[in-house]
């Protein structure tokens, strides 16, 4: 006897009490696990165009996810910054990077869009599966989750989330939740993540 399922979201197996049931699950793989699943994140924002901009920070933006604000680079450059959905708790315990490896590109305070990319090109996994989760989606920077805790810290909840902004060899920036301030963890170390997207201005 076999299950198998692809391309599913959600799906309801109901075991009954005879041996049939027994014998399947007891077949089953020790390294087999059943948990919640995640909604996916959709690959194609809706376009700034088509959107409602006059959505207001923390609130739901359609065809985007949780807006959190705007952005604003030094350089002027200037973006709209979104949660999508799914995002929240797709990554709720991960390791940034390998600790005592240095990313080059990775240290920008306003641009994680740039920082993920080199993460990406370094072959560090939590940015290869951010970038994979849907198109356009980043680990944000230093100043674009300091906006998040802003705007959306009740939708976000309390805890310590990884910001994509670089220190050192060793350690990464994370912004905290509950009392606003940024601290620097251990590449090593497991802490949630949350993927952003962005809309140009």
């Amino acid at each position: 006897m076999s299950l198998i399922i692809e391309h599913a979201e959600h799906v309801t197996v109901q075991f009954g009490s005879d041996s049939a049931s027994r014998d399947f699950l007891a077949g089953l793989p020790a390294t087999t696990a059943f948990k919640a699943a995640t909604p996916p994140i959709p690959d194609r924002p809706t376009p700034v165009e088509e959107a409602l901009v006059s959505t207001k920070p923390g609130e739901v933006w359609p065809g985007q996810g949780l807006y959190a604000g705007i952005c604003c680079a030094p350089d002027g450059r200037r973006w709209h910054l979104f949660v999508p959905p799914g995002a929240k708790d797709m990554f709720p315990e991960v390791k940034w990077g390998t600790y005592g490896i240095e990313i080059d590109g990775a240290n920008d305070i306003y641009d994680g869009q740039a920082n993920t990319a080199a993460m990406a090109a370094a072959g560090i996994v939590l940015a290869k599966e951010v970038q994979d989760s849907a198109l356009g989606c980043y680990l944000p920077s230093r100043a674009e989750a300091l906006l998040m805790f802003a705007t959306l810290k009740d939708q976000l909840g309390d805890g310590s989330m990884w910001t994509s902004t670089q220190c050192s060899a060793d350690t990464a920036w994370c912004q905290d939740f509950g009392d606003g301030y940024q601290y620097l963890y251990g590449k090593a170390a497991e802490l949630r993540a949350v993927a952003v997207r962005r809309l140009m201005l």
